[in-house]
């Protein structure tokens, strides 16, 4: 596969706009070598479920918005004219479906400003919490002030902070320095009037550090475990050279579902994300004990393919799917669903027990 050329003097807009045209483009592999591990569990099928289907409830609240299902759409990208048009047809596609939606990073307003527009959606939104979004390793560079000031401008609800040290390592002119990004976390914290999320970008957050970040006070942590989007392989296709990464990066990261599992006590404040391809990753995803899924990838590409009214039916069938597997689970509703078991084969539980059992990184902190 030929690479997408790109100088290295390229404006951010214009870099977003590369990233919007690998991930819609089939002759593109963008995705993980490496499995969620969602494959490795099963329900238990309810022969006599003694319901009907109009008396399930899939709705859940969260930011202090009711929604039809516990479903985010995740952020991917902004900053391009196709990436302001994306943004836009999110957001009213997730009003109409009734489910939260992330804005891509908002960076490039403190280089572009005249993007501002591109990201001023809350007004499609009013009935869903709309997410800002921005890498964790800006904080290093901004003052909290600036970002609060940035994110209130745009009227959004709650800030995510992505972790993307794979993707910044294999982008042309990325971020090379990751240091002191734990410290402006926790600054920003002690700052937010709003609520904040640290979401990994597709390769998984450990259990141990997830767990620090809790006790810091973030208030949710989005796995984006390994199993959807690999964003190594995505800069791969945009380096000017042969491929930086020999393929080595290809199964990288953490399964998505091998985190939750690790992770079943305080799984009240996780995002499940990372290779969330259908209904029955959101309802396992779910039983493992998840508040919120979310997916990105099979939305932009549903989008692109069917436009706004198209995305609201994919949601609509996923939300149908879901309602099926509730009911052939005997679950009436979502929290019953997370307190629902799994059968889980002998490889999930040794990898979540070897999971589970690290802790360096809690005890280098």
């Amino acid at each position: 596969m030929a690479t997408v050329n790109t100088s290295t003097n390229k404006k951010i807009p214009f870099r977003k706009a590369e990233h919007l045209m690998l991930c819609l483009d089939d002759r593109y592999q963008v995705e993980s070598d490496i499995s969620t591990g969602f494959q490795e569990l099963q329900f238990v099928h309810s022969a006599f479920p003694e319901s009907t289907i109009s008396e399930i409830d899939t709705s859940t609240t969260w930011l202090g918005y009711k929604l039809a299902m516990p479903f985010f759409i995740s952020p991917m990208t902004g900053g391009s004219e196709d990436g302001y048009r994306i943004n836009r047809d999110l957001a009213q596609a997730a009003q109409k479906a009734r489910v939260a939606v992330g804005m891509g990073s908002i960076r490039v307003l403190f280089s572009y400003p005249e993007v501002l527009n591109h990201f001023q959606i809350k007004k499609f939104t009013p009935d869903v919490p709309l997410i800002a979004n921005i890498g964790a390793v800006q904080l290093t560079q901004y003052s909290p002030a600036d970002i609060i000031q940035m994110v209130q401008r745009l009227e959004a609800d709650a800030l995510s902070l992505h972790l993307n040290c794979g993707q910044e390592l294999f982008q042309p002119r990325g971020d090379r320095d990751f240091r002191g990004i734990k410290r402006a976390i926790v600054h920003l914290r002690q700052k937010s009037p709003f609520p904040l999320i640290v979401k990994e970008t597709g390769f998984g957050i450990d259990p141990a550090t997830i767990r620090w970040l809790l006790a810091e006070g973030i208030d949710f942590v989005d796995v984006a475990g390994a199993g959807g989007s690999n964003w190594i392989r995505v800069e791969s296709y945009r380096s000017d050279g042969p491929p930086q990464q020999d393929n080595v990066f290809n199964s990288w990261g953490i399964p998505t579902a091998y985190i939750l599992g690790a992770l079943k006590d305080c799984a009240a404040h996780l995002i499940a994300s990372g290779g969330i391809r259908n209904a029955l990753d959101i309802a396992k995803a779910l039983a493992l004990g998840a508040h919120l899924t979310a997916s990105a990838l099979p939305l932009i590409r549903t989008l692109s393919q069917s436009g706004s009214e198209g995305l609201v039916a994919y949601i609509a069938r996923l939300r149908h799917t879901l309602l099926s597997i509730m009911v052939l689970t005997s679950c009436p509703t979502i929290e019953a669903l997370r307190q629902r078991s799994l059968i889980k084969n002998s490889r999930f539980v040794e990898q979540v027990a070897q999971l589970s059992s690290f802790s360096e990184y809690a005890e280098s902190r």
